[in-house]
């Protein structure tokens, strides 16, 4: 899937107290959020494919007007091609260990989440090329501190900027800000920052995004570097991403004082399976390494000896598996040099970067 990802357009519409249809300019194809006077403001619904948002309540009267960043314009670039549901996994599990779903000893909630836990293990083995998602966006041009103000930051660029988020002055000082109106960001900085210090903004990565593979930004593509490292965009071609207190993760680019495109391709993180008629993403002819895990597993909770047996099929059906994706990834062009985790492990902030 390759998308474009919108950060920060002010919606059309009245803001009257009276009217609750706001429109953008591009058709909707994911919300990721909206801001009514900086904040959060998710009492909202839209049709997919159209560029109307209804708000429950009116925008009071006088207010500035409602802001939004959100997916459009979605192509599909690689579709995985599989017919293999959760349903077939799980009953696929119950005739393995000669057990009905109804079971009082083998129970369906066990199998379930077993499966689960392993389907999203097998995506950390290979970024196959079919899981490789992307999305892209138009970076705002990087910019400067104009005077100083102790509660609000002014800046010099325009558009593009993240309705909230964070930014880092003169490549040192990490400062969060909550809103962002007319040049004005709503921050509070920790130190006095000097007039025309360099400011670089931080692009929150979607939910979706579980880890990011290769980042492009106007047809270069950028080196990951460890924030631990990281000393300065100036000039540079790296980039680098930090998780905040509040688990949000922030994607850190090259100081540009212009506009430029950035592309982000990356896995995605899968949602957990729950209905039986939900699609797993996994090629139909490896599908019985989650059936085969589940049953081991649960066999091995009851204390029943055939565990032995199906681990060893697990195993090797696994090995063929971890075979097949890396001659499928390693013999093309198709590798990507940085593969940073970044959900599910808390990446310490450092206010300094040596």
């Amino acid at each position: 899937m390759s998308a474009n990802y919108i950060y920060n357009e002010t919606l059309w519409g009245a803001t009257d107290g009276i009217n609750v249809t706001f429109t953008t300019l591009n058709n909707i194809q994911n919300i990721e959020e909206v801001y009514l006077w900086g904040a959060a403001y998710r009492d909202i619904s839209f049709v997919e494919w159209t560029n109307v948002i209804t708000f429950v309540d009116a925008p009071p009267n006088g207010a500035d007007s409602p802001t939004c960043d959100y997916f459009s314009d979605v192509t599909v670039v690689s579709s995985p091609t599989t017919d293999v549901t959760f349903g077939d996994v799980i009953d696929d599990t119950f005739e393995k260990i000669g057990a009905l779903r109804t079971s009082n000893v083998y129970l369906e909630d066990q199998i379930k989440r077993q499966i689960n836990k392993w389907f999203k293990r097998i995506k950390n083995i290979k970024a196959y090329k079919d899981q490789i998602l992307q999305y892209s966006f138009k970076k705002a041009e990087d910019s400067y501190a104009i005077g100083y103000a102790a509660t609000t930051i002014t800046v010099t660029a325009w558009t593009g900027v993240p309705s909230t988020g964070a930014i880092i002055l003169w490549d040192a000082s990490y400062v969060t800000y909550s809103s962002y109106v007319a040049w004005v960001m709503g921050a509070n900085a920790w130190y006095v920052y000097n007039n025309w210090d360099r400011v670089s903004f931080w692009y929150k990565l979607p939910t979706w995004v579980k880890r990011p593979a290769e980042i492009i930004m106007d047809r270069q593509v950028l080196k990951y570097v460890d924030n631990r490292e990281f000393i300065s965009t100036w000039g540079s071609y790296t980039y680098t991403i930090i998780q905040d207190a509040s688990w949000e993760i922030f994607l850190f680019l090259p100081f540009r004082a212009k506009e430029a495109t950035v592309t982000v391709k990356y896995t995605p993180e899968y949602d957990v399976l729950e209905l039986d008629a939900d699609i797993v993403n996994i090629m139909y002819e490896y599908s019985d390494v989650l059936s085969l895990y589940a049953a081991y597993n649960v066999l091995l909770l009851r204390e029943d000896d055939r565990w032995q047996a199906i681990k060893q099929e697990y195993i090797e059906l696994k090995k063929d598996m971890q075979s097949y994706l890396s001659r499928a990834v390693d013999w093309i062009n198709n590798k990507f040099r940085s593969t940073p985790l970044v959900r599910g492990a808390q990446t310490l902030l450092r206010s300094t970067f040596k």
